[in-house]
């Protein structure tokens, strides 16, 4: 049995009558009430959904069953919290066409990596890609090629980030920069989504930045050639999966903007256009993406300050703004609208969150949702429940794990008054 045959056999068993799903609410409800959420033992790095790490996203199996159940082949799902394109992903691996949103700037380039199919010119110009990064570690090896001299060279590329001695060595510097300046000049659009893919998944590897989520510098001894090495298996290996699952992607149809959440101009989305929108907002005062990814950003040729002025749930803005829950639900309140605005009457939104700490008090995100969805017009439907397994509470609400999270179902009505 080849791929494709298991592929259909698996989305005909997501899929329900259309019918069942959107004439009762209530009936729909109790049905999903009676799945399991919590996907305990499950793998999640199949297809495309390892191609990079990404703080707090949400396993594939969530959105996967979400859109099997709220709607059909050819529908547009939409995420406006796209991060690295687990909703997208999953949406057209059942066949339908996905938008999905985010104003951290390296979401659109994983994104892409992850759903687009590579021409043979495309894959070819990776090869030749990967040839002069075997040829330049070859240099650097036979000291022909030094770090002054690729500094020297591409400090165009390098970019200005506070204090760069400090988080990277000067010949990691060099050595990236070389990388960036190789993956403008050898590849296309789409190629050089993969090939960035690569690069951010490196850059932290062989920063100064002691792991993930610690963010003090601590120096390491990467030798002349290592970063070209590693970026070479890092090509490599995502460059073998995409051979793998290339033809699967071809006709898929997912769309990444570069977008505000909270500002529906940004969304380029035509009103009551959307069939079902699938997401999993920041948490409340959980995570900094910006800080997550600051020095990817940067390598990027954004700021990720830029990123954290308007980062909903971040713990260092909070900290810094003096503000609380309150303010999320503030911030999130003109998300739904937004997304009250994008949905087609009679279709839902489901949002995946988890509950948010602050000032040791504990606040029921799902709960605050599912109100302020209300009263922006949403037809309440309810909450599910599912329990996170202990080894995948990687989660942090202040200081302790996340052990739950809900899954908030919202409907835009059929018939929708006039606000």
């Amino acid at each position: 049995m080849n791929i494709k045959t298991k592929q259909k056999e698996l989305q005909s068993k997501e899929e329900v009558k259309y019918k069942d799903a959107f004439l009762d609410s209530k009936l729909l409800f109790r049905k999903l009430q009676q799945l399991d959420w919590d996907f305990a033992d499950i793998k999640t790095s199949y297809f495309t959904h390892d191609f990079h790490p990404y703080p707090a996203k949400f396993i594939p199996q969530l959105p996967s069953l979400l859109i099997g159940q709220l709607s059909q082949e050819g529908e547009v799902i939409l995420d406006p919290f796209g991060g690295s394109g687990t909703t997208a992903l999953e949406a057209i691996r059942l066949g339908r066409t996905a938008i999905s949103l985010d104003a951290n700037p390296i979401s659109k380039v994983i994104g892409k990596a992850k759903t687009t199919a590579l021409s043979d010119e495309e894959l070819y110009s990776l090869k030749n890609l990967n040839t002069a990064i075997q040829f330049n570690i070859k240099q650097i090896d036979q000291k022909n090629l030094h770090s002054h001299t690729l500094l020297e060279y591409y400090k165009h590329y390098v970019p200005n980030i506070p204090n760069i001695q400090k988080w990277f060595s000067s010949i990691v510097i060099g050595e990236l920069a070389l990388l960036r300046h190789l993956i403008e000049i050898l590849l296309g659009e789409n190629a050089k989504n993969l090939a960035l893919t690569a690069f951010m998944k490196v850059v932290m590897r062989v920063s100064n930045q002691e792991s993930e989520t610690r963010y003090v510098s601590k120096a390491k001894k990467i030798k002349p050639g290592c970063t070209l090495k590693r970026y070479y298996t890092s090509l490599k290996n995502i460059l073998d999966k995409i051979l793998k699952f290339n033809y699967l992607l071809e006709g898929s149809k997912a769309e990444f903007r570069y977008a505000n959440a909270m500002d529906w101009g940004s969304w380029l989305i035509e009103p009551s256009s959307v069939e079902l929108i699938v997401t999993s907002p920041p948490y409340p005062n959980a995570y900094d993406y910006h800080l997550y990814h600051r020095f990817r950003i940067f390598w990027l040729g954004s700021n990720p300050q830029d990123l954290r002025n308007i980062e909903i749930g971040s713990h260092l803005r909070y900290q810094s703004e003096k503000i609380g829950f309150e303010s999320y639900v503030s911030e999130m309140g003109i998300v739904l609208k937004n997304m009250y605005q994008a949905l087609m009457p009679g279709r839902y939104a489901a949002l995946v969150v988890g509950n948010g700490i602050y000032k040791k008090k504990e606040y029921k995100t799902g709960k605050m949702l599912l109100e302020v969805g209300e009263k922006l017009g949403f037809e309440p439907i309810g909450i599910l429940k599912r329990n996170i397994p202990s080894y995948r509470r990687s989660i942090p609400i202040t200081a302790s794990r996340l052990q739950n999270e809900d899954i908030v179902l919202l409907r835009k009505p059929e018939k929708v008054e006039k606000r």
